[in-house]
């Protein structure tokens, strides 16, 4: 079995920000995902909820999933892109919590597979210096008989996925992620959406890749956001040259049977 481990941050209340109400809706609707069927039958011992964390509850809970063979790490609230003017390096920050900024990249996980996922702003700030600075909660039913057969095939599609860690970012560089009073982050929530609608049909394979559920993301935030300026646009990056296809669902619908 796999061990697994996952880790969802939101810091819509953070010190010193306005307060956003999308933060915590994207983390419960991911966590209320998970752990159903389809969403890969994770068990909440191996689910980090970290509400508005400050920065050592940030670095213990990262300690605690190194001991994961694949991890999923998750972080809604504000955000921002530090641009250094001389070096022209730009650096995704977050903002935690008791209102300490930290690189996005801090969030990466030790472990040999791993998906990183930020919903976060990302203007652009240019900097002097080098210093770098989200329906209603979904009852997704599932059948008990089937959890077992979906976490051991999100199991297999983890082991049968390249090394190497997915990147997602609920809108492109220079740009902001909006979010909606009650589903929360257009981004996390079209992930959901996509991927709920996804489960509840016949499919010739048993898995939805993050790939394939961040390019459903993308045509759905993109049409939702088309009369704001600028659009959203989520992105996703493999960190591995021949991808990263790992899990978002899984579905034992008759067909694949």
């Amino acid at each position: 079995m796999i061990i697994r481990r996952a880790l969802l941050l939101h810091a819509g209340r953070a010190h010193g920000q306005h307060q956003l109400g999308g933060p915590k809706i994207d983390v419960d609707r991911l966590h209320t995902w998970m752990i159903s069927s389809n969403g890969g039958a994770w068990e909440n011992s191996e689910i980090i909820p970290l509400p508005d964390p400050s920065r050592s509850e940030v670095e213990s809970a990262m300690g605690e999933i190194v001991v994961a063979q694949y991890a999923f790490v998750h972080f809604s609230g504000h955000g921002w892109v530090d641009k250094d003017s001389r070096s022209g390096r730009k650096t995704q920050m977050i903002i935690l919590g008791d209102g300490s900024s930290i690189d996005l990249m801090e969030l990466l996980p030790k472990t040999v597979k791993s998906t990183l996922s930020c919903d976060a702003c990302r203007k652009v700030h240019v900097r002097p210096s080098k210093d770098t600075l989200r329906g209603l909660l979904e009852k997704l039913a599932f059948e008990e008989d089937n959890r077992q057969l979906c976490r051991i095939r999100f199991d297999e599609a983890i082991s049968n996925a390249n090394p190497g860690t997915y990147y997602m970012f609920g809108c492109a560089m220079d740009t902001y992620c909006y979010e909606d009073p009650i589903n929360g982050g257009y981004f996390t929530s079209a992930l959901i959406d996509n991927a709920s609608d996804w489960s509840r049909l016949s499919h010739p394979t048993p898995c939805l890749s993050i790939p394939s559920v961040v390019t459903m993301a993308k045509e759905t935030v993109r049409s939702q956001t088309s009369h704001l300026d600028p659009v959203q646009i989520p992105i996703g990056n493999p960190g591995n040259r021949n991808g990263n296809e790992f899990p978002f669902a899984v579905s034992v619908k008759p067909r694949m049977l």
